[in-house]
């Protein structure tokens, strides 16, 4: 309302308009991958980063962060916005390069206020560790075509991961 002095006052305009909003969630939020071997690649799990509001949410940016950053890796189909009450996924994979405990973050930054929506990752590589006992067996001297009496040799796994024997020779 615009009061004046000309005839008619007060001069009134009317007014609308939409309010918009953008709503960012993320499932689950967390990722455990268990126990992985050294060096090898998990299967990929899947997070999703869902815009429940109505408006296009504009991402600036997911990366990987932490301690164990390096160990897991990420591909995902959000490009730079996600429609508004659409969503997008992440996949996750987890490749330990050490033994242990490893963990890292998924931080998703966009433009909702509850930004940056964070996922906690977590697993543990594993190495198989093996001795073999005794290192040597001594059969001494046999006549050609003899048999030798069996001797036995133990193989034994100390480490965190199954080991896998694909051929004795």
């Amino acid at each position: 309302m615009i009061t004046d002095s000309a005839t008619g006052s007060p001069q009134t305009v009317a007014l609308s308009g939409t309010g918009t909003t953008t709503v960012a969630g993320v499932s689950p939020t967390s990722l455990a991958f268990g126990n992985q071997p050294v060096s090898t690649a998990s299967a990929a799990q899947t997070l999703t980063l869902t815009n429940s509001g109505n408006a296009a949410l504009n991402l600036t940016g997911i990366a990987i962060s932490g301690t164990n950053a390096t160990d897991f890796s990420q591909t995902n189909n959000c490009g730079s916005a996600v429609a508004a009450n659409a969503s997008c996924t992440i996949s996750v994979t987890f490749k330990p390069a050490a033994t242990g405990a490893r963990a890292a973050t998924v931080i998703l930054n966009d433009d909702a206020t509850n930004s940056p929506q964070t996922v906690a990752l977590s697993g543990t590589g594993t190495a198989s560790v093996v001795s073999v006992s005794p290192s040597s067996l001594a059969f001494g001297n046999l006549s050609v075509g003899a048999t030798s009496t069996a001797q036995t040799v133990t193989l034994t796994n100390t480490g965190s991961a199954n080991l896998s024997i694909p051929a004795l020779s």
